[in-house]
């Protein structure tokens, strides 16, 4: 990788708004040329700050491999954004190329109608029984690393939600303890169906980050997010121009209007490359 293309990564690192505005500036060819090349990280990281419809042009054009590691970084919340904006039988084709848990978590999604809580929760959501420890729940929170939640959803024999468990919580009792002891029982439960805009008042939240997703027989099938209230930015931005400039000179073009920024962009530090088979750990 040349040394501009390291010092683009660079600037994504440090602002990677901005970088996703040049990255919508240009032909969605040399977007796709430039996010296939670049560490999986960093292609995550700027494709979460492009608006669903852009990047969903974009992906139609990126390397199989390449997407499929791109989409295992990014959140459930912006990946199911960016395939509701291809037809049919593109969104069809494009999660074919996608792994087996990706493309799980994403066909919950799109059963939902956009705009409601089903299409913007994760369902990869840690559950335990009353009965379990405080210990289970700091290891099974501990695990979560794919999609971070910082919560158990505690369920009793019928497998219907009967409270929470913060990690917070959990810190504070001695590991020995049944989470029926400590369990939050206020915690509302949200309908899959339900409109995003119908959760949005603060008193749905209270303590809580993530709120539980039941089904009509009152089962818990996912977690939704106050952030996933915010994320639902499904048009492109007005005025695009797609220029014909190439990534690394975009970044170069927008830093060099100040040399703060300049000089900002190669303090950065920056991971070497690595190749294509590197980013998919094989």
């Amino acid at each position: 990788m040349s040394s501009s293309s390291q010092l683009a990564l660079a600037y994504i690192t440090r602002s990677p708004e901005s970088a996703g505005r040049v990255l919508s500036s240009m032909p969605p060819e040399a977007s796709a040329a430039f996010i296939e090349e670049i560490p999986v990280p960093h292609a995550a990281k700027l494709v979460a700050h492009l608006q669903p419809v852009t990047a969903a042009r974009i992906f139609r054009l990126v390397d199989d491999k390449a997407a499929a590691a791109i989409f295992r970084d990014l959140d459930y919340v912006k990946s199911s954004a960016i395939v509701r904006q291809m037809d049919r039988a593109t969104r069809s084709q494009f999660l074919s190329k996608l792994s087996k848990r990706t493309r799980l978590v994403l066909d919950k999604s799109l059963s939902f109608a956009s705009g409601t809580v089903g299409a913007h929760m994760t369902t990869t959501i840690p559950t335990l029984s009353e009965t379990d420890s405080v210990a289970t729940a700091l290891d099974t929170i501990r695990q979560s690393d794919r999609d971070p939640i910082d919560v158990v959803f505690v369920l009793n024999d019928a497998e219907n939600l009967v409270g929470v468990v913060s990690s917070a919580v959990a810190l504070r009792t001695p590991e020995a303890v049944k989470l029926t002891a400590i369990l939050d029982s206020s915690c509302p439960q949200v309908s899959a169906y339900s409109k995003l805009e119908a959760i949005a008042d603060p008193a749905h939240w209270h303590d809580f980050v993530y709120l539980p997703v039941v089904n009509r027989q009152r089962k818990v099938i996912g977690a939704i997010s106050r952030k996933a209230l915010k994320s639902e930015r499904l048009a492109d931005a007005p005025g695009a121009n797609h220029g014909s400039q190439t990534m690394p000179a975009s970044m170069f073009a927008a830093l060099a209007t100040t040399s703060a920024g300049l000089l900002n962009l190669v303090s950065t530090p920056v991971a070497g490359p690595g190749r294509r088979g590197e980013r998919d750990g094989h």
